[in-house]
């Protein structure tokens, strides 16, 4: 059986937790696996929960704390341990961010670094089904790591977002629509680009989690997993590059131009309205769109028979980027224009 790994108390209050924990499971005789019976809980969670990586939910913790015999010192540990805006395993990561000189994100939600302040609070008030805390030092926190963003030598950004992020509305439709503008500005930045994959992709990366590569100053790669539970740093650089693989094939597969170009401005359900796209559309059907002439011009053209989106361009200059809106975002747009 290999030997347990060495604990420093001295790294945060989880690990101060985990060290506490250890010694008066040693001192009762007890392996993680019967400690975990007892709970019951897997004997993986209670390894965690001793090398700092996790904190135990609070019913799990009194529980601990009566069959260790702690006579009430895990639960008055646990009540500082948990009030850290930021799991220990998320600590080294947020280090590492900091100092990093190109960041790569895959992500299934809008990331911390690119959230409002309004998102990042409907975030983290639906998670607290999972998480005691409090949510809104949890907000500051988050919005205070965005600084890193406003520095005069900010590091490159390359987000990568799936498309579902864009229609799940988050808050309200109001918080998504400021949101997708903050997306807009951030994507007109010339150090930070923004991708979208699309509806129908089968790629790997979009069958997992989120996950961020960053890019240190001495050159080196980390990785950081995360889920709305979990998070795991990745150091070990064949796994870094197979996540760098991942979203390279994720990438290859968005829209050449990339970004969002407009979103909803009412704040409708289906936030992503079109995009811009330069793919030729020179061979597609198109007719006057009936309401091109409303400024008095007649320059509004869209492509009819295209399976499930709709090109629109400007009949004046047709050799131009086109837009082209999903299916479901241009009835909303078409009921708009009618009802106004």
């Amino acid at each position: 059986m290999p030997a347990p790994k060495e604990l420093d108390p001295s790294a945060s209050l989880a690990a101060l937790y985990g060290s506490k924990l250890r010694k008066l499971r040693t001192r009762a005789g007890w392996s993680q696996r019967e400690l975990g019976d007892k709970i019951p809980i897997a004997h993986s969670r209670i390894a965690q929960f001793e090398l700092g990586n996790e904190t135990p939910p609070e019913d799990v913790n009194r529980k601990l704390d009566v069959l260790l015999g702690a006579e009430g010192d895990l639960v008055d540990l646990w009540v500082h341990a948990r009030r850290t805006p930021f799991p220990d395993w998320v600590q080294t990561f947020v280090t590492y961010e900091a100092r990093s000189k190109m960041m790569r994100k895959f992500s299934q939600i809008i990331p911390g670094l690119a959230q409002t302040e309004a998102y990042a609070r409907a975030v983290l008030q639906a998670g607290q089904i999972y998480d005691d805390g409090d949510p809104e030092e949890k907000v500051r926190a988050r919005l205070a790591r965005q600084a890193v963003l406003e520095r005069t030598d900010s590091p490159w950004v390359w987000i990568v977002l799936d498309e579902a992020v864009l229609y799940r509305v988050v808050g309200s439709r109001m918080v998504m629509r400021d949101q997708l503008v903050r997306l807009l500005d951030l994507g007109k930045r010339p150090r930070i680009h923004v991708q979208v994959l699309p509806f129908g992709t089968t790629d790997p990366a979009a069958m997992g989690g989120s996950f961020t590569l960053l890019t240190l100053p001495d050159g080196r790669e980390v990785g950081y997993e995360e889920g709305i539970i979990f998070g795991r740093l990745v150091e070990d650089a064949d796994e870094v590059m197979r996540r760098t693989v991942l979203l390279r094939s994720a990438a290859s597969q968005c829209p050449v131009s990339g970004g969002i170009s407009a979103v909803d401005p009412n704040g409708h359900g289906g936030a992503l309205l079109m995009r811009v796209t330069r793919e030729p559309l020179t061979n597609k059907q198109w007719r006057k769109s009936s309401y091109s002439n409303a400024a008095g011009g007649d320059c509004l053209e869209v492509a009819d028979g295209v399976s499930s989106v709709v090109p629109v361009r400007d009949s004046k200059n047709p050799a131009g980027p086109g837009l082209v809106f999903p299916g479901a975002a241009w009835t909303l747009f078409i009921d708009a224009v009618r009802r106004d």
